[in-house]
This record gives structure tokens, C-alpha cells and sequence, in this order.
């Protein structure tokens, strides 16, 4: 994805998209009413933006899921 980088794991809930990059850094795009996409406002984002909260900060991730109102990122 040009916005963000390689993409090396991706997941797709119902209104929202998880991508982690080849750096290990997640980005959230979609629906974000109940803060599914690790913003911590609640918006909808139109472009993937970075997930920066601290408890991803410093992290290497490696894996993403996500359903209808819930989204999880982990690593090794």
C-alpha cells in the first residue's frame, strides 16, 4: 500500500480494515464508532493511519484480527 508501506499481515472485520507493515507497525482504516480501530476517538478513518497507543508503542506486531466492534494486534 503506497500510504503505509508493505503490507505483510492484513485482517477484515465487517467495517474495518487491520494492516500490519513489514516494520511492525499496525494502521487501522474503516468504521471507528466504538474505537475498533485503536485511535482512541471513536472516528472512521478514510485512509489507514497509524495505530499509536501505548500499548502497541515500542512493539513489533506481527499479527491482526477483527470482527464487527473489536480488533486485536499481537507480537512475537
Amino acid at each position: 500500500m503506497p500510504e503505509i508501506g508493505e503490507v505483510v499481515f492484513a485482517s477484515a472485520g465487517s467495517e474495518h480494515t487491520i494492516f500490519i507493515t513489514k516494520e511492525g507497525k499496525a494502521y487501522s482504516t474503516g468504521f471507528g464508532v466504538m474505537g475498533q480501530l485503536g485511535h482512541g476517538d471513536g472516528e472512521d478513518v478514510n485512509v489507514a493511519r497509524e495505530i499509536k497507543g501505548k500499548a502497541v508503542r515500542d512493539r513489533v506486531l506481527t499479527w491482526c484480527g477483527n470482527g464487527g466492534q473489536y480488533s486485536m494486534v499481537a507480537g512475537p
